[in-house]
């Protein structure tokens, strides 16, 4: 089968099996085809707005299954649904962040939204707080739809700022060490530096008397 360039959009395609190679366009353009697999999917924006098709979507594999989504039906269950409200606030998001990152409508690709973009803005609509790698890449790669390269670019980066990260911590840990060592001699002025004081003066003080005391002895005897 095929998704015709031009063709209204009326539900989302999820692969089931085998794989599509998706060309924006009539292929023209600089987006690289896209190949979309399994747990992958073409079309999301049919769900959210009036959509016709921008490019064109056939198999690239022996057999190929796709699973259909109807926009009418996934729209009349979710009207009422109890997160109603958070969807639609997901819908103007996805569309705000698809028209924006592809420079306009016009210049939006069927496959735009995979799994770590989704990912992303579905942590932001229903408030998740846990941060895993998913949204940590996808902040790394700044929106960017990901391919190979841009893959292993944003693992490398995050890599990197895991190490910083670790670092940044030992160096935090070795300066608490050191101030804790310091804490047993005490500061000038402190108690236990007084105490360190007092005890040489009382030492210097005592030899004194004792060198007088000698003077004084030398002095009888010779007269």
């Amino acid at each position: 089968g095929e998704c015709l360039l031009g063709a209204k959009g009326t539900a989302m395609f999820f692969v089931t099996s085998g794989q599509l190679t998706y060309v924006f366009g009539h292929g023209d353009t600089e987006q690289p085809p896209a190949e979309i697999g399994i747990k992958q999917w073409l079309s999301e924006a049919s769900l959210w707005a009036m959509w016709e098709h921008h490019g064109r979507a056939v198999a690239s594999s022996s057999s190929c299954d796709v699973a259909e989504l109807s926009a009418v039906e996934f729209q009349g269950i979710v009207m009422r649904c109890t997160i109603f409200s958070q969807i639609q606030e997901y819908a103007q998001m996805w569309a705000k962040a698809a028209s924006f990152e592809s420079a306009g409508r016009e210049h939006l690709s069927d496959a735009w939204g995979q799994r770590l973009r989704v990912s992303d803005l579905v942590q932001k609509v229903f408030n998740i707080q846990e941060d895993n790698e998913a949204q940590k890449l996808v902040r790394i790669m700044g929106g960017n739809e990901f391919n190979v390269e841009r893959c292993f670019q944003a693992w490398v980066k995050f890599h990197k700022e895991c190490k910083q990260e670790r670092k940044e911590k030992a160096n935090e840990e070795k300066k608490k060490m050191r101030r804790r060592r310091g804490s047993f001699s005490g500061p000038p002025g402190s108690k236990s530096s007084r105490s360190m004081h007092t005890s040489r003066s009382g030492r210097s003080g005592t030899s004194t008397k004792s060198d007088q005391d000698q003077e004084c002895a030398q002095m009888n005897s010779s007269g």
